[in-house]
């Protein structure tokens, strides 16, 4: 089982994995253990290559947004998740009116 689990990770685009579930607000890093490479900002360094590679643009605030993200700054408190019922793209598009970056990747 492990073999073939090993497999599957290695033909999924892991950093892109990895950010999903790190933009849920719920989850963020908590459920991953420490590991050196596995940072905000060596997620960051991943956040905009997708920017750029999706959306054929420079980003101009997705890493202050990122840092409001990992600071939980208000909308990004559990509080105001928890208001959206864990729906998460509900959360992303109340979101996205001021976060514009950050909320198109996610």
């Amino acid at each position: 089982m492990i073999d073939r689990l090993e497999k599957r990770w290695n033909q999924w685009e892991q950093p892109l994995f990895i950010l999903s579930f790190m933009l849920h607000p719920k989850y963020r890093l908590a459920y991953f253990n420490s590991l050196d490479n596995l940072s905000y900002t060596y997620l960051g360094k991943y956040l905009a290559y997708y920017y750029k590679a999706w959306f054929k643009k420079r980003p101009l605030r997705l890493l202050l947004e990122f840092e409001d993200f990992r600071q939980k700054v208000e909308p990004f408190n559990n509080e105001t998740f928890e208001q959206f019922g864990d729906d998460v793209f509900k959360f992303w598009s109340y979101v996205e009116g001021t976060y514009k970056e950050l909320a198109a990747v996610a």
